[in-house]
């Protein structure tokens, strides 16, 4: 009879979770302020002479995939196909009918969604904050404020590109991730994550391998649950089978153990084009490879700098840039307390979030490409950036209370 009655408030728990009400809020918010840009972009892409496309010279990849749906549904499949985007549109379409505006609205929905998971996942670290849920200092609602309006989050939901999928991919797995960090014995996540890692190997390989390579080296250094550790062993290793990529995506991982094949890839596909400012690694040596991967692993993670804006792209990327370096100083304890072995779960976000940056940093030299890919990496420190400062506001509020 405990049992059940365990199992049915187990149950309730996890419908109360769907429920969240900061998560739905700001779910609502998202969406209101994505249809609003959406709308803005595509009207300002057709009067430019784009017909409703990425509204800037240097963007290819929307009209890409398009292409590849368009062929998709006629049964043609197209070559080039690097990822399960385009035949998500082409289902899209099939059911629906052919519509750019169509495909933006899932970008838009996802990207509203991703919000949504975000503010999950700081209620989740925050479960314990006596705040109430309609207080801006609980960290799920700061979470939800800064997730909104992420400008570069906001203008790849708006456009025909698999952004706003992967970004709320990974941070459902990062949810789940946080949920089985819990340690409450609750295994029903274990298939959640399974899931949501599947698809980010799906959508972008080596995000969904920093993912699991971050959960398991926090379970080992940090954590140290043996049986949350074997199985987030057994999880890297089929997720990533299951997508096609091998064990432990070691076919994927495989390909870039060379450095020559990095060097060659950083050139010649994410050093190229108008937003590319010559940073560059150097991949001959180790001397050499510690000297200039430093600023390359900085420009991904901050830039761009002032001194590198040489384009109308890489000035609006500084407007976002700038507000972030004030949040260095969060980088650089959470770093420090991630060393010493004394952060809570938030942790774990940090550490995917410099994992993710570091690898952008191995192959990206540019700017442009650097804002989109970085997506992910930098929701997850604003969730743990949110998680801080609402901790600090709450000893503030506090001890002014005392007062």
């Amino acid at each position: 009879m405990r049992a059940k009655v365990s199992s049915q408030a187990g149950y309730l728990a996890r419908i109360g979770e769907i429920f969240n009400r900061p998560a739905l809020f700001w779910l609502l918010i998202a969406l209101a302020v994505r249809l609003l840009a959406g709308t803005v972009l595509h009207l300002y892409s057709e009067a430019q002479g784009f017909a409703g496309f990425y509204p800037l010279a240097s963007g290819s990849d929307d009209r890409i995939y398009w292409s590849q749906a368009q062929s998709l549904l006629v049964g043609t499949i197209p070559p080039g196909i690097v990822c399960p985007y385009p035949y998500v549109l082409s289902g899209l379409f099939a059911i629906f009918g052919p519509s750019l505006i169509l495909g933006k609205l899932l970008s838009i929905v996802a990207g509203s969604l991703a919000v949504y998971v975000g503010v999950l996942a700081a209620s989740a670290l925050a479960a314990h904050r006596p705040y109430s849920w309609r207080d801006l200092r609980h960290p799920a609602n700061l979470a939800g404020l800064l997730l909104t309006l992420y400008p570069s989050a906001v203008f790849h939901s708006t456009v025909l590109l698999r952004d706003s999928l992967i970004l709320f991919f990974g941070l459902l797995g990062i949810y789940y991730g946080l949920r089985i960090l819990e340690d409450k014995g609750n295994t029903l996540v274990w298939p959640g994550y399974f899931l949501a890692l599947t698809l980010l190997y799906d959508f972008r390989p080596y995000a969904g391998f920093v993912l699991s390579l971050s959960f398991v080296l926090y379970q080992l250094f940090l954590r140290q649950r043996a049986i949350a550790l074997l199985a987030g062993l057994f999880v890297a290793m089929a997720a990533p089978w299951l997508a096609g990529f091998g064990p432990f995506a070691w076919q994927y991982v495989n390909n870039f153990i060379n450095p020559q094949t990095v060097a060659t890839f950083r050139e010649d596909v994410y050093n190229i084009g108008g937003s590319a400012i010559g940073v560059t690694v150097d991949f001959s040596s180790i001397s050499g490879f510690l000297l200039t991967y430093p600023y390359s692993f900085l420009t991904a993670m901050f830039g761009p700098f002032l001194w590198q804006v040489r384009s109308q792209v890489i000035a609006i990327g500084l407007l976002e840039a700038l507000p972030v370096l004030f949040l260095l100083p969060e980088w650089v304890k959470g770093i420090w307390r991630v060393l010493r072995r004394q952060e809570g779960r938030e942790g774990f976000l940090l550490l995917f979030s410099l994992a993710l940056i570091g690898a952008i940093a191995l192959f990206s030299g540019n700017i442009g490409a650097n804002l989109r890919l970085r997506l992910l990496p930098w929701s997850a420190f604003l969730i743990f950036a949110a998680v801080q400062f609402g901790g600090r506001l709450q000893k503030s509020s506090g001890q002014s209370g005392r007062k």
